[in-house]
């Protein structure tokens, strides 16, 4: 048998391929590298981006001021008081139980639908001749406006307010306001009726002064010569000093 004879050249050319061949595959990129690539790249990234979110974090104090403020809105700049009047009284919660604790409610007014108010006495005393003022008539919803006509000053402070009824059409629908210290008695004549209204201090009660004469009490008869306590018109300006 004969020996198959390999010349050593040739040899060296197989090797030298094999040699290439491993090369190049282990050059090759493939889905597995880059997958190990790109972990690589997050875990090398991940310090760097914790890094910057812990540079970023608000100061503590400015988080809590955020917080604060959540909780407690800014309030809008254009408010609306209480203690503002658009005519010169206002609907009062608790004239009615200052006039009983002073003592000065007519027993009149009882079945009379009366409101109880507070009135703006400082602009009824800056009144002068002229000017103008508003009253509302809660009983029947209505708003009137009346014009100064006549002032009267007295020596003891008090002041006498008389003015018409602006577009009521006639000369009967005026209005007497008599302002003193602690006190203010009025009546207001209009379509729908006369309307009194007094006060202690700055408050007080309004009514027709229909019912009023209907709840009207009278007085029983007393010996001549003596004094009862109420006994005048109860509808008359009780200014007190």
């Amino acid at each position: 048998m004969s020996e198959v004879k390999i010349k050593p050249k040739f040899v060296i050319m197989l090797i030298a391929v094999a040699v290439i061949a491993t090369l190049a595959y282990s050059f090759l990129p493939t889905d597995n590298s880059e997958h190990l690539q790109s972990s690589t790249e997050i875990k090398e990234k991940k310090p760097i981006l914790k890094g910057n979110i812990q540079e970023l974090k608000a100061p503590q104090n400015m988080s809590t001021q955020i917080i604060k403020n959540i909780k407690e809105p800014v309030q809008s700049l254009e408010i609306i008081t209480d203690d503002e009047f658009t005519t010169i009284s206002r609907l009062s919660d608790k004239a009615e139980s200052v006039l009983k604790d002073a003592g000065v409610l007519p027993r009149d007014i009882v079945g009379a639908n009366v409101v109880y108010l507070e009135f703006d006495l400082d602009s009824l005393r800056a009144l002068e001749v002229g000017g103008t003022f508003d009253l509302e008539i809660p009983q029947t919803q209505e708003i009137f406006t009346a014009e100064v006509t006549g002032i009267e000053k007295f020596p003891n402070g008090d002041k006498n307010i008389v003015g018409t009824v602006i577009g009521q059409g006639g000369d009967f629908h005026t209005t007497v306001i008599t302002v003193g210290k602690d006190a203010m008695y009025g009546q207001f004549t209009t379509i729908s009726g006369n309307w009194v209204f007094e006060s202690k201090d700055q408050y007080g009660w309004m009514a027709s002064k229909r019912e009023l004469y209907k709840s009207h009490v009278e007085f029983e008869a007393v010996p001549s010569g003596t004094t009862v306590s109420g006994a005048d018109d109860p509808l008359a300006p009780k200014i007190k000093n």
